[in-house]
This record gives structure tokens, sequence and C-alpha cells, in this order.
């Protein structure tokens, strides 16, 4: 009997045991049983008035959701019985203790909801708070009860301290108002107003402006159910931007006229910090400065417009430049290992030329490759090799009517080594990049390129048709508009990047087939769309949620020369950052995917979870910097737009780990197919097959740094 009583003292914790355990030891026989019992009663005294929290919910919410309500209270609900029984027997930093219930916190958490009703307009709202025991009484569900009552309109919103201003510019701060009329009352209209206006004033002539909360208010009638708003700024004299002075040039190859272009203001014109801010990118995009800083002065201000003196502080970067890389990367879905080597000259012929000289070599397959062989005997005809060397000369033009456009004239010999073929491409580009806007970016291409083949394996003969095998020389003009609104270049968190191309090929060729001249050529047009979506799930950044959708057709547009479009150019399925069900160039519709399709759709939804970060340090390993990452990948690659079948779409699961670097996440992802449209019938879904032996067995590995999308 006494055993039977020890077996229920876990639930007291570690010490409470021990400590129970011992006094036993010590205590005559005729009060053990006493003493056990004593203890055992205080553990229920606990329970009862502490019981642990089984669940939060929320009644008579409408207007504002579940999710964000609880995300505002600070009441969480109890860990599963395996956390608490990791936490108290193993490590307490793995698992984690009971949620017991605390009154005071319900209270807190009770004026939270609270305000957070009043910022969204509901000033009548009521929430009271109770407790629904369990049928044991071991634990409750704490139940918000919420009175929303009506929201509050905006009856007005009065600006105050811009009557000294331009009458326009006033103008453009009452009618962009977010806080209007008759529109229901928002703290995150009234407060998005106060930075408009900021930055409204910035940007025109009054860098000293600010905003005055004592004199700002939002007067609530309880009688009308409306408020009105009131805000209040200080403008402090109006000025312009001064005479130029830059510093961090004596001795540098780059003349001041460099800099004057990149600048977007000149002295005299009104003060702006928006243009104040694209100069000092416009200046580090051109390379050439380890540093660049715009600094002012502002003088006191007087009634007439003030210039202000504005130094420009520059650290230049070495001119000449040599840089060996290490390179990992996933191109072309792959892991990519390799090494290269570049040169920069930062100040060719002086305006900030760019001229770069670089040579890369990048493997993908690391098994069943001969190294020795390859060195001494085969090179890069080795059968088992996948590999891509590529040598480039760039030359780059910083500076093309405006400081918003780019120019880039390339010379390019790749050497791209498939499993069947060997593919030689000689490439010459020019580009143009313009910015149209703060985010987004336009590239105008015009490439010749010089494709040949030369087979390695006895696929390349066996899946390709004549006309594929012959060396081909094309002109191809591209057009790309994008825009990125994400908001970290490694691991974005939220935001969106959306992109559009449009590629065309024979034309130019066409012309000159006309002058007399024969090139054998492809004529296609091609499209491609692409996007990729991030949304925070919750206030602490613990839950993202990424999706991408990609699609692209190509076809031939002209039914005389039906040249198909060249390998280089067509779209492949499979790989780290496609579906991942299936190995690099090893998905597709098509008699060999490793020859690629004209026709694409991919859709991936990922669920990046920092959970691991609540476990601190243990082991000096930070777990902040651990995500696990489930995801769905669909899609397939098809040999041309018309053999699109929704019966053929591929679909895999499975999850990753990533681990934040310096440098951007690393990542591994195993992924294993949930439907495979080739394969055998009545196989074709996982659970038509042996789950461990043939699905879990038949996945796949994929290493790679950064994000898959």
């Amino acid at each position: 009997m006494l055993h039977q009583k020890m077996r229920v003292q876990p639930i007291c914790g570690r010490r409470v045991g021990f400590l129970f355990a011992a006094a036993l030891c010590f205590l005559p026989r005729t009060d053990v049983a006493a003493a056990a019992a004593d203890t055992l009663a205080r553990v229920r005294t606990v329970q009862a008035e502490h019981p642990q929290v089984a669940d939060i919910e929320f009644d008579g919410n409408n207007e504002i959701s579940t999710r964000l309500l609880r995300s505002w209270v600070s009441a969480k609900v109890t860990p599963s019985a395996f956390s608490q029984f990791v936490y108290r027997h193993i490590s307490e930093s793995m698992g984690n203790p009971p949620v017991r219930y605390d009154p005071a916190k319900a209270g807190a958490d009770m004026l939270r909801l609270k305000y957070l009703y009043r910022d969204q307009g509901f000033f009548d709202a009521r929430i009271d708070t109770a407790t629904v025991p369990s049928s044991g009484g071991a634990s409750v569900t704490i139940v918000f009860h919420i009175i929303e009552g009506s929201r509050y309109t905006v009856d007005s919103l009065r600006l105050i301290g811009l009557g000294g201003i331009d009458s326009t510019l006033r103008a453009q701060a009452e009618e962009g108002a977010l806080t209007r009329a008759h529109r229901p009352y928002a703290r995150e209209a009234y407060e998005g107003d106060r930075d408009r206006i900021l930055n409204l004033l910035w940007d025109n002539g009054y860098p000293a402006a600010r905003f005055l909360p004592e004199s700002s208010a939002v007067l609530v009638s309880t009688h009308r159910r409306s408020v009105s708003a009131v805000l209040a700024f200080s403008t402090d004299g109006r000025y312009a931007f001064g005479n130029i002075s830059i510093r961090g040039t004596d001795g540098a190859p780059v003349d001041d006229d460099v800099v004057y272009r990149q600048l977007d203001f000149q002295a005299g014109q009104l003060y702006s910090q928006q243009k104040k801010t694209s100069s000092e990118k416009n200046l580090n995009r051109l390379g050439i400065y380890e540093s660049v800083r715009i600094e002012m002065a502002i003088p006191p201000s007087r009634a007439e417009v003030l210039p202000i003196p504005i130094i420009i502080s520059l650290a230049p970067r070495p001119v000449n430049e040599l840089t060996p890389e290490l390179l990992m990367n996933d191109e072309n879905n792959a892991f990519n290992l390799g090494a290269g080597l570049g040169y920069s000259n930062l100040n060719f012929f002086g305006g900030a030329r760019r001229l770069t000289l670089r040579g890369r070599f990048r493997v993908q397959s690391l098994t069943h490759v001969n190294f020795g062989r390859i060195i001494t005997r085969t090179g890069f005809r080795e059968e088992n090799l996948v590999a891509n060397a590529e040598i480039t000369l760039a030359l780059t033009q910083p500076y093309i009517f405006s400081n918003r456009t780019t120019g880039i004239f390339s010379l390019t010999a790749t050497a791209d080594k498939q499993l069947s073929y060997l593919q030689s491409i000689f490439r010459s580009k020019i580009g143009v990049t313009h910015r149209a806007a703060a985010y987004t970016m336009e590239f105008f291409d015009w490439s010749l390129e010089r494709v040949a083949f030369d087979s390695t394996g006895p696929n390349f003969q066996q899946f390709t048709i004549t006309e594929e095998r012959k060396p081909q020389f094309n002109s191809i003009l591209s057009y790309t508009l994008q825009r990125d609104k994400t908001n970290d270049v490694f691991s974005p968190t939220r935001g969106f990047f959306n992109s559009l191309t449009v590629e065309e090929a024979g034309l130019v060729s066409s012309l000159l087939k006309n002058l007399g001249r024969f090139l054998p050529y492809s004529q296609y047009g091609k499209l491609t769309l692409f996007g990729r979506w991030y949304e925070e799930l919750d206030e602490s950044r613990i839950s993202i949620l990424a999706w991408k959708l990609k699609a692209g057709a190509a076809i031939l547009l002209s039914s005389s020369n039906q040249t198909p479009v060249p390998i280089n150019r067509r779209y492949f399925g499979g790989g780290s950052g496609s579906n991942r069900g299936w190995r690099t160039r090893e998905l597709g519709a098509t008699p060999n995917p490793e020859f690629g399709g004209n026709a694409l759709f991919e859709a991936n939804i990922e669920l990046r979870w920092n959970g691991p970060r609540k476990f601190g340090s243990p082991g000096g390993i930070p777990l902040e910097n651990l995500w696990l990452v489930p995801f769905v990948d669909v899609g397939n690659v098809w040999a041309m737009p018309k053999d699109v079948r929704l019966t053929q779409l591929a679909v895999a699961s499975g999850i990753g780990i990533r681990y934040d670097t310096i440098a951007g996440p690393l990542r591994i992802d195993y992924g294993f197919r949930v439907y495979d449209p080739a394969g055998v019938q009545q196989h074709q879904w996982f659970f038509q097959q042996r789950f461990f032996a043939d699905t879990i067995a038949g996945g796949t590995i994929h290493f790679g740094l950064g994000q898959s999308f």
C-alpha cells in the first residue's frame, strides 16, 4: 500500500518526491502512513487551488478573430504529458513545466483584450473571464466572455501646426488621410496618418518636422458613439539642399562627377528625406565604396527657405580586386559545390565602370565519380559526372541616361555536363537594368548564343530527335518585370516577390536569313510567371507560412522552322527548389526528363517553425537558429503546353531542417513521393505501397544553402 501511494508523488516534481522519500526513512513505522497521507493531501490542495490550463476559449467575439485574441493574452495551454515528463526527469531546458491557472494573469489578460478592442474602436467593449473545470478537477478551461458593443466611427480629423506650410502640401496631407469621417475608428489608421504626414513633410522641405503627442488626442463621445481625432505637428521652417561637399575621395581614382551624378538631388532643391536615402543607395550600388554616408547640419529656422550644407563621406574600396570563391549554392534546383576566382577593376577607364573576369567550376554529383580518371583521361566527358564550368568577361556601365539605369555587356563560355551529354555554350549578352520604382525592377536582355552538343551517354541518341543534336545559333530577346517586397534577402518572413519574364527567339535570326545568311536557329516564344509569398502566423515570428507558384510555357512560332527550343532554355522538374520527392531533372511527363520540356507548373508550400528556440542553448548550441519545415510540393514538366494534364501532377511531401548562419540558412530536406503519375498502375499513391520499404526508403535527401524559395 505504501508503494502505491509513493507512485503518485511525481506530480509535485522531483525535489518534493525526493524529500518525501527521505523523510519516510527517518519516521517510525507507525507514522509512515500518516506522513504519506498528509503529503498527498497537500498535493491535492495545490492542484485544486492552481489547476492546469487545458484550453483557452473566447465567447462573443464576432469582429475580431480568435487567432488575434489568442496572440494578445499571456495565458498559455499546459504542454503535453510527454513534454512535462522530459522537463521533470530528463532536462528542464528540453521540456516544459505544467502551466497552472493564475487569477492575476487572467485579470491582466482581460485588460490587454480591453486595450485591443479600444484600438479597434470598440470603446464600450466588456470582457469577463471564467474557468470551467474538467471532470476530475485537475485542469480548467479559461473562457473569456466578450460583449463587443458598437464600433465607434470617426467624426472628424483635425490637423494642427500645418497652417504655415504650402497649400498644395497641406491638401495632400488632408486628402490622403486614412482616418476619415464616417469610417470605423482604428488606432492603426490614426498612427498611419501620423507617420504618413511626417514623411510627407520630411520629403518636401521640412526635415525638422516632428509629431507633438502632448497636443494630439483621440476624443471619444459615448453619446454619439464617435471619435474626434487630433494630430499636432511642428514644422520648424522649410529647408533646401545647400552646397554639397565630398569627403574621402583624396587619392581615389573616381572623379567627383561620378558621385554627383548618382545623387537624386541638387543644391537649391527642396530638401527630401527620400532623395537623401535613395542617393545613399545609388552610391552604394556602384560597389566601389566600403561605406557611404550623407550628413547634414540643420541651421536655425527663419521665415525664408534655408539651405542645408550637405557632406558626403566616402570610403573607397581598392580599384583592383582579386576574389577567390568557395561556392556552395542551390543553382538549377541542385546542391552545387565548387570554386572560383574573380578579378575586378572597379573604375575601368573612369566613370565607375566595372570590368570583371571570373572563372567558376561547380559539381553536383559527388558519388560514383572517379576524379582521378577525370583529371588524367576523360575530363568533362566522364559518364557519371554532372558539373558546370564557366568563364565570364563582363563590363558594367553604372549610368545610362540616369542613375536608375545600368547597362552590362558580357561574354561567357560554358561547359555544362549532364549524364547523357556535354553542352557547350558561347554567349554574348547586352543587358539593361532599370529601377522603375522603389520595389520594382525591369531587365532587358539581348543574347546571342551558340549551343552545341556532344553525346556522352546512350540516352542522348535514344531520346532526342535529329534537330536537337544539331548546333544552334540563337538570338534571344527577353524582358523581366520584377517586384520584390520581402523583408529579408536570406530568410523573408513577410512580403512577396513576383516576376514575369517574356522571351522571344528567332526574330533577329530570321532577318539575317532574309539578308542571305543561313543560321541554324529556333523560333519560339516563352512566358514564365513566378511568385512567392510569406506570412507571419504569430507576432513572435515562431511560425512562417511560405508558398510559391511557378508556371511557364514555350511554343514554336514558325510552322516552317521546327528547330526545337534549345535544351538550356527549357524547363526542368525535380530538385531541392522544385519537387523534392525527385532528384534534379528526374521529374517530367516526357520520355526522358533529363532533356526538359516546354511547359511547367509548380506549387510549393512550407511551414517554417522556429519552436526549438524556446529551449534556449542546451550544451552551448543556439537552438534559436534551428527551424523545422514540413512541406508539400506539387507539379510537373510536359513536352509541350498542349500535353498538360492535371492527372499528371506529381505530389511530394516531407520535412526539412534549417540552421541560420551568417551566409544564410543551411538546409537539409527529405522528401517522399505522395503521388507518382509515372509509377506502376495501382501503386502510384503512397498508401498503395509498402510504407517503409517503398515510400520512405525511396525518398530523396536534398542539401542547400539558403531557403528553398
